[in-house]
């Protein structure tokens, strides 16, 4: 009895999650965006579910030029969720920019950065454990942090996937794997092997909407997805609107293999661990206390926070239709007898963007209507969601859309273009607008602003209805994993 059990378990499928890209974008980025936000949810959910000795990371080690893997379980409790956790795990070193704490609010004052840094070091030097608690860190935190600069060199023993992966096990690949050339051959063998591939495809874009890519991205991108057919047993993507792209991309090309969408979640930022906290808010109930924060926020996020301002979150690019919405802005702040909150662009900065910067430039930010709060931690952005009056997200094209599920999540409405995926999300939660239209998106923003009872009324309808959650997205992963033979 006891060897049956003991075959059960070495039979049991096992899941190889790729996260090259995610790996790739933590080198040079301190914080998630939404691929890779998506990426670390659905392996956490999905581990939850299929048990975490069950799960594997996997990536492509440019240095060593090998496809790597290691056990989910390496990782502590949060870790893979927690950027700055896995960035340290993965044995990167601190971005520049990524200030401790109680330096953030001197980033670009160097001589301010410069006092407060030695001031920081002699209390640490002569044990004074009272000036880093007033400051909600640890003296502790503050030589953690700071011996994390000195080391290099991923920190993680990792495995040979071809060594460790066998016939029956899945590859999952669910990050963007379009600029990880290096690792086809591998994906290739593991199809012959007798692995079953899932990739995933989060949007289009390139092919769709070329002209909001640069020119080397749109033929990268048509050369991967060609290529994927070689290695892929399946393909997943995150809503019906990209499935009707890929479908249309196969009817082109004559390609068939089977799809599945698995809609993306409408659903919250992790909350912040013990170690962004900090000792002073690990017992606090922040639910409860919505006013306070789960981590260091940048004095100029407590400003904004201080006046009713709508917010907009994602890369702040040309495909976001930047400019038509602060160009509302700027005619709004003209109209009488309405009472205007400020517009906040929360987001890293993108490409194609020169009429936007423009206008904010020569006109002081819409006369200081508008706001832009470069590349949040996830403390920061959650505080914007939690207190802004609503949403607004009039892209052009999107995949899925997180950001409105987000806000959703907090109980916000939004004005959203009625186009690609993004009525998915939105459902009827929402107000929509032509996003080529600047009159639609105006008039979008007035109903929300102008009627504070129909916004009431939007939120209590989201109150009122089940949000979609990782738990459920990772569901429908492992049921179309499973589904595919």
């Amino acid at each position: 009895m006891h060897k049956l059990r003991c075959l059960e378990i070495l039979s049991l499928p096992r899941y190889f999650f790729d996260i090259t890209g995610t790996v790739w974008h933590l080198k040079r980025a301190s914080h998630f965006s939404g691929i890779q936000r998506t990426v670390v949810m659905l392996v956490e959910k999905t581990a939850q579910r299929v048990g975490s000795e069950n799960v594997y990371l996997s990536y492509f080690d440019k240095s060593r030029q090998e496809y790597c893997t290691f056990p989910y379980g390496f990782l502590k409790e949060e870790e893979l969720t927690d950027s700055n956790a896995l960035r340290r795990q993965l044995g990167f070193r601190p971005i520049k920019k990524n200030r401790h704490p109680i330096l953030r609010n001197y980033h670009g004052r160097r001589i301010k950065l410069y006092f407060h840094t030695v001031l920081a070091w002699l209390n640490a030097l002569f044990h004074n454990d009272r000036f880093f608690h007033k400051r909600n860190t640890t003296r502790a935190e503050w030589i953690e942090f700071h011996s994390q600069e000195r080391r290099s060199g991923v920190s993680l023993q990792t495995s040979s996937f071809e060594n460790l992966a066998h016939a029956g096990d899945h590859l999952v690949l669910l990050d963007g794997t379009f600029t990880v050339s290096g690792a086809v051959d591998s994906f290739r063998k593991a199809k012959l092997r007798g692995l079953l591939v899932h990739t995933m495809v989060h949007d289009l874009i390139p092919i769709t909407a070329p002209e909001f890519v640069p020119q080397l991205n749109q033929l990268t991108f048509h050369e991967w997805l060609l290529t994927s057919k070689t290695y892929t047993t399946q393909y997943l993507t995150n809503s019906e609107a990209t499935r009707r792209d890929l479908d249309y991309f196969f009817s082109v090309y004559g390609i068939e293999r089977p799809v599945n969408v698995i809609r993306l979640a409408q659903a919250r930022l992790p909350a912040p661990t013990q170690h962004s906290t900090g000792p002073l808010l690990q017992n606090v109930n922040l639910s409860a206390y919505p006013g306070l924060t789960g981590g260091s926020l940048d004095s100029r996020i407590q400003a904004i926070t201080s006046y009713p301002f709508v917010l907009c979150v994602g890369t702040i690019e040309i495909r976001k239709n930047v400019w038509r919405l602060a160009t509302v802005w700027d005619r709004l702040r003209k109209k009488e007898g309405i009472s205007l909150p400020k517009l906040v662009f929360a987001g890293k900065s993108g490409w194609m963007k020169q009429d936007f910067d423009a206008l904010l430039q020569a006109t002081g930010n819409i006369f200081g209507w508008v706001e832009v709060v470069e590349c949040p931690t996830d403390a920061e952005l959650a505080t914007l969601y939690r207190k802004c009056q609503f949403l607004v997200m009039p892209s052009l094209y999107e995949g899925w859309g997180l950001p409105v599920g987000e806000a959703l999540s907090y109980g916000k409405t939004a004005v959203v273009s009625g186009t690609s995926s993004l009525p998915e999300v939105g459902e009827d939660l929402v107000e929509y607008c032509d996003p080529v239209s600047i009159d639609s998106i105006m008039e979008a923003c007035l109903r929300l602003i102008d009627n504070p009872t129909h916004r009431a009324h939007l939120e209590q309808r989201i109150k009122e209805t089940h949000l979609r959650g990782w738990e459920d997205v990772a569901s429908d992963l492992v049921a179309a994993i499973h589904g595919v033979k």
